[in-house]
């Protein structure tokens, strides 16, 4: 065991609502979450203002937040990562489809949706969508559900935010941008969010 002195505390929670984390934590004098990957680019500006909030209740006016930040970047290339050419992007949004066989018994033909994803300008988003290649019908449960060919199913929404738009979202959940990195192509972002002093 590398790190013998490190414990691990499960927590099993939908940390968009609040939570209580274990007693041992709450008995230190600083805590921090990290929210890491696109999480909170998985949420539109006001839920992910909602979400920080929450955090910084749950961290406490001493703790902290450090996230990772997919930065807004050239419309080809968010595009392109999102319409892999090794078909990544397309097997993880056909899933979507493959867990409502696999849970609820649907009769979802995967591969009789196209892959899509396109930059939203007006929201700021990459979408994904599984387009219809047919006109076809599944059964999810009792209900049948029908498609029309080239009708889309909207599977995620990840939106992309530059580094003053994370500041104006940390300030709005009373925190602010302690200490940031970034890579040198401003890509990719990491940030340290601390309680902010009242206005």
């Amino acid at each position: 065991m590398r790190f013998p002195e490190l414990r691990v505390l499960p927590v099993c929670a939908d940390f968009t609502r609040s939570f209580v984390l274990p007693i041992d934590t709450q008995l230190q004098r600083r805590r921090l979450i990290y929210m890491a990957g696109a999480t909170l680019g998985d949420f539109a500006p006001k839920a992910a203002v909602d979400l920080m909030r929450l955090v910084h209740l749950v961290v406490g006016p001493q703790g902290a937040l450090l996230v990772s930040i997919d930065l807004r970047k050239d419309r080809e290339l968010m595009e392109s990562a999102y319409n892999d050419l090794a078909g990544v992007s397309a097997r993880f949004n056909r899933n979507v489809l493959s867990h409502l066989n696999n849970r609820f018994d649907a009769t979802f033909d995967i591969y009789a949706f196209r892959h899509e994803a396109s930059w939203l300008e007006q929201r700021l988003c990459v979408e994904m969508r599984l387009v219809s290649q047919a006109d076809q019908a599944a059964m999810l449960g009792p209900d049948e559900i029908a498609f029309q060919k080239g009708e889309a199913l909207i599977t995620a929404r990840h939106y992309k935010y530059s580094e003053e738009e994370i500041a104006d979202l940390a300030r709005l959940a009373g925190m602010r941008i302690a200490a940031s990195w970034v890579d040198q192509h401003w890509k990719y972002g990491l940030y340290w969010l601390s309680s902010a002093p009242p206005e």
